[in-house]
């Protein structure tokens, strides 16, 4: 499923995919990062994609890191003056990206749509033939081809809107029975 040469000859176990989904349908993030070309009459935005996996445990992250044979770890900045502890991530892009989905693919739970969408985005991506802007090293995207991308950006984000970023505060899940009780 994945290319040998992205990950490195790696082998994943079944055990070992399994545990990497769960990790990542709890602690992961699938993005399509949206940058602005602001120099660039030819082309507004530039798309690309990344997924991270976040958690204060530096060895679980590094362990992940290990297993894929690919990615970057980092610490993540914290705000000064805060006592949080460090938190480490493991952020995988483009190519690599999507042969890590591929990867786990079938064993996610939570994030399977979100997935096969960034899968689907990757695979478009890597497919467009570019030209060169006549009179500079820049590329040329097609009207077409950015109302693709940006579709693949929106789509994305309202997944990650509508299915992932859900808070509740505390004082809305308070049973009703223990107000009542306390009168």
């Amino acid at each position: 499923m994945t290319n040998n040469m992205i990950t490195r000859g790696k082998t994943l176990t079944h055990i070992e995919k399994s545990y990497i989904a769960g990790f990542f349908d709890g602690e992961g993030c699938i993005s399509i990062y949206r940058l602005t070309n602001k120099k660039a009459s030819w082309a507004k935005y530039r798309y690309d994609l990344q997924v991270f996996m976040y958690n204060n445990d530096e060895n679980v992250i590094r362990w992940i890191h290990e297993k894929m044979g690919f990615g970057k770890v980092r610490i993540q900045k914290r705000p000064q003056g805060k006592e949080w502890k460090p938190n480490y991530f493991v952020r995988f892009t483009s190519k690599m990206a999507k042969a890590f989905l591929e990867e786990i693919f079938e064993y996610l739970k939570v994030k399977q749509e979100r997935a096969r969408l960034a899968i689907d985005f990757q695979e478009f991506r890597s497919s467009r033939k570019t030209q060169k802007h006549p009179g500079s090293n820049r590329y040329v995207v097609s009207e077409a081809d950015n109302e693709r991308y940006n579709y693949f950006w929106s789509h994305l984000k309202e997944l990650n809107q509508r299915l992932g970023r859900v808070y509740t505060p505390p004082a809305e899940t308070k049973r009703k029975d223990s107000v009542e009780e306390k009168q």
